[in-house]
């Protein structure tokens, strides 16, 4: 199939933005957004690359999805177990990046995705961010969704009325579940 080539002023197609933790649970959630649909990846790299140095190449890129004219309307952040002080600030400082370009441009929905095995405060703080993510916006045109894969383990409460989704998922073709 041939795409026809875009107009100066019509809209660019939105894209998915992916960034990959080093040891993250990565299940195939990048095909659920369409086949055709554009997507940007950024991801760590195992060794000498510090969490700082993903932020960066992530912010950078975001600026340059900016420049371009073109918006993301859905983010995957696929978070490992890891909850280190510098690891959790880089992932949020991501996280805050992308909902706040989906937010001013025109909506989104930002996922973190982590392995359904992690312990319960790292559930806990993923929950707690995406609802504070979404709280400090107050707009409707950005959501948020926790997706737990792999082992379902327990699942965590989102905090009421949140519009935090939590999506707890024993392999990928099960279905979502809302929570709050």
């Amino acid at each position: 199939m041939t795409r026809r080539a875009r107009a100066p002023w019509e809209p660019a197609d939105p894209i998915r933005f992916v960034v990959v933790e080093v040891a993250a649970d990565f299940p195939d959630l990048v095909a659920s957004g369409g086949v055709e649909a554009e997507t940007e990846v950024v991801q760590q790299t195992v060794g000498d690359e510090r969490p700082a140095e993903i932020a960066l190449r992530a912010v950078r890129r975001l600026a340059t999805i900016e420049r371009t004219g073109r918006r993301v309307s859905l983010a995957i952040l696929a978070v490992s177990r890891n909850d280190s002080r510098s690891v959790w600030s880089t992932r949020e400082l991501i996280a805050r990046t992308v909902i706040r370009h989906m937010h001013e441009g025109g909506g989104g929905r930002l996922l973190f995705s982590c392995h359904g095995g992690v312990d319960e405060e790292l559930r806990s703080r993923l929950l707690e961010l995406g609802h504070d993510l979404v709280s400090e916006l107050e707009s409707a045109n950005v959501t948020c969704v926790v997706h737990f894969s792999g082992e379902a383990g327990t699942e965590a409460d989102a905090p009421a009325k949140s519009g935090v989704r939590v999506a707890v998922r024993a392999s990928v073709d099960d279905d979502e579940r809302e929570v709050g």
